[in-house]
């Protein structure tokens, strides 16, 4: 496995926007911190890490944390309508995030639970 790291979700001052560098090409992703952005950032997170090698100890829970939200709102419907359960994921990953979200997945303890 490589060694890289996830590409950073980063603000650019002049636009507004948010914006993901991948493989040398900036991605636009909407108005810096909304839900859209954060929502398009891990979308394209997962179309790159499937077509790179990335090693998970690189990873960390914030990041791994944008991927899993994204993956629960396309996966949690019911009748066309987002599950009771993607209310309670988001919940569960904020309070996860402020306790380590700048901690490497390999670094994570039950402590942190």
């Amino acid at each position: 496995m490589s060694k890289k790291s996830l590409p950073k979700y980063s603000f650019h001052k002049v636009t507004g926007q948010a914006r993901v560098r991948l493989n040398g090409k900036d991605y636009w992703l909407g108005k810096n911190d909304s839900k859209e952005s954060r929502q398009r950032y891990a979308e394209l997170l997962l179309e790159w890490e499937q077509a790179t090698d990335i090693a998970p100890s690189y990873v960390t829970f914030r990041q791994l944390s944008v991927m899993y939200n994204a993956h629960a709102q396309k996966h949690y419907v019911k009748n066309g309508k987002q599950a009771s359960e993607v209310g309670l994921i988001v919940y569960s990953l904020q309070y996860m995030n402020r306790v380590c979200k700048k901690v490497l997945l390999e670094d994570v303890k039950p402590r942190h639970l």
